[in-house]
């Protein structure tokens, strides 16, 4: 892929979302690191010799959602994990908080940016899902749950969006 364009990365203040930042200001994007709170990434633009800047966004607002004209890559890495406790001994309230964020977020942040991303086609969604969903690990269905989720909602984005060049 022409590495022209911006790419923009949600969660990316550690793990696997700070290096997904980091490895694509390093490939040529003018990449968007986004967090909920931009000072846990304030050592990000040091790491790299790329074009890289840190944003706040919270995926659970779309009212914080600014995407560049020229978006080409978005990595929808944002999420959000519980206590791992035996089903009936967890909230509702924590599932709903799980689902909001690492499910409607990512459903969410994905909605608004694929106008933009058709227009600088070709382009790339990469949903962050877990290998929790590929083996059953008791106490963790809440968090399992939302990876699935991802996971199913990626395979049928994928077949909707390919005839747009995504």
């Amino acid at each position: 892929m022409d590495t022209k364009g911006s790419a923009l990365v949600t969660g990316a203040s550690r793990g696997i979302g700070r290096s997904i930042a980091i490895e694509l200001a390093h490939r040529g994007f003018d990449t968007i690191a986004t967090m909920r709170n931009p000072d846990d990434g304030a050592d990000l633009i040091g790491a790299t010799h790329g074009r890289l800047t840190v944003t706040r966004m919270d995926v659970t607002d779309p009212a914080t959602y600014e995407l560049p004209g020229d978006l080409r890559v978005l990595v929808n890495n944002a999420g959000v994990d519980s206590d791992y406790l035996p089903v009936e001994h967890s909230s509702l309230d924590d599932w709903r908080s799980l689902f909001e964020t690492n499910v409607l977020g990512l459903v969410g942040i994905t909605m608004a940016a694929i106008p933009t991303l058709r227009a600088n086609r070709p382009a790339v969604v990469c949903n962050i899902s877990s290998s929790s969903i590929l083996a059953c690990v008791p106490f963790y269905s809440a968090y399992r749950a939302t990876k699935a989720a991802v996971s199913a909602f990626g395979d049928s984005l994928r077949v909707e969006l390919a005839p747009s060049g995504i």
